[in-house]
């Protein structure tokens, strides 16, 4: 009987040491592989903590920063956060297959192509070796981006990027809402295939079906000057873009409702028979009262997008606009 209980004695330390020395050899592993995470990422990537789950094939990182680089354009210049960033992972590969990102936001700088553009190096860090064969889902949940005269604007979307040879990226997203106070966006169908150069990788082809719809257009400063003044509005668009030989094509269709102007009169007839000011002239420029719609083609290089599209937008309002009059007032001298 005291032979049994010694048995049974030493089978229980045997379980406890190989129980402890278990745990031991987890713990290790698990704190080498965090080590290993954290060693593959960029130097300019510091994040406040990471966690491992191997039966779920999940990290998470707490608390990221992304700075530029040591010898960029914006060395040192935080460029972006995220609250926290969440990944699954294939452990025999090593490799990612998805990444959600959360509490996301991007400062002015992180909106500076030149903060990413660098002569390449060899060893540069590279996402590749690290992504899934079949892409790498991205699920954005909330990222705050900056935007000039309309504040923070929230981006959300699903995207799978994948590489398709070393210097060829592509991504991909059935939908894209990005939304602001004002400004709200939705893009459909949206793919980008990207080319390595030198320095960064550069759009080399696009298309995607956009609505943006822009709420209380005296908000918009750019449309009012002394002589004429948006007082209310709303505005939504529509685009088919498509981009390929280094040139974008847009076709834009525009629907304005509700709007009501202001400002310094137009036209005064002889003998002060009738002012002619932009608040007497629009009801009579709309299609039907409270509705105007126009719509206009536009081609041009990425450089030159921004002004070629404001002029062609200017000169579709006002083709449509004196179309309109002539219609209603023959004898209107323009």
């Amino acid at each position: 009987m005291a032979h049994s209980h010694r048995i049974l004695r030493w089978l229980r330390w045997v379980v406890l040491a190989l129980a402890l020395a278990f745990a031991g050899s987890a713990i290790w592993f698990v704190l080498r592989v965090e080590q290993f995470v954290l060693s593959r990422l960029p130097r300019e990537v510091v994040v406040g903590n990471l966690s491992v789950s191997f039966l779920g094939r999940r990290f998470v990182l707490n608390d990221a920063q992304i700075f530029g680089r040591p010898t960029g354009a914006c060395a040192g210049k935080l460029l972006g956060t995220a609250a926290q960033i969440e990944g699954g992972f294939y452990l025999r590969q090593r490799q990612l297959h998805t990444l959600v990102l959360q509490g996301g936001r991007l400062t002015a700088e992180g909106l500076d192509r030149r903060c990413f553009e660098k002569p390449r190096q060899p060893g540069d860090f590279s996402l590749r070796p690290y992504m899934a064969t079949d892409g790498l889902v991205v699920d954005i949940r909330e990222l705050l981006l900056p935007v000039r005269e309309l504040g923070l604007m929230k981006l959300a979307t699903v995207a799978t990027v994948k590489f398709s040879d070393d210097e060829t990226l592509k991504l991909s997203a059935d939908r894209l809402t990005a939304a602001g106070k004002q400004l709200s966006i939705e893009a459909n169908r949206l793919n980008l295939v990207f080319g390595r150069t030198s320095e960064a990788f550069e759009l080399q082809a696009a298309s995607a079906t956009v609505a943006a719809r822009f709420a209380d257009l005296s908000k918009l400063q750019k449309l009012s000057n002394r002589k004429f003044i948006v007082r209310s509005g709303n505005a939504e668009l529509k685009l088919t873009a498509g981009y390929a030989r280094s040139q974008w094509s847009l076709f834009t269709a525009v629907e304005l409702k509700d709007v009501k102007v202001g400002g310094e009169p137009l036209y005064n007839m002889p003998m002060g028979l009738l002012q002619l000011t932009p608040e007497n002239m629009w009801p009579m420029a709309e299609d039907t009262p409270g509705l105007f719609t126009f719509n206009f083609k536009t081609q041009a290089t990425t450089a030159k997008l921004p002004s070629v599209y404001a002029a062609d937008l200017k000169i579709a309002l006002k083709n449509k606009v004196r179309g309109n009059l002539k219609k209603k007032i023959p004898v209107l001298p323009f």
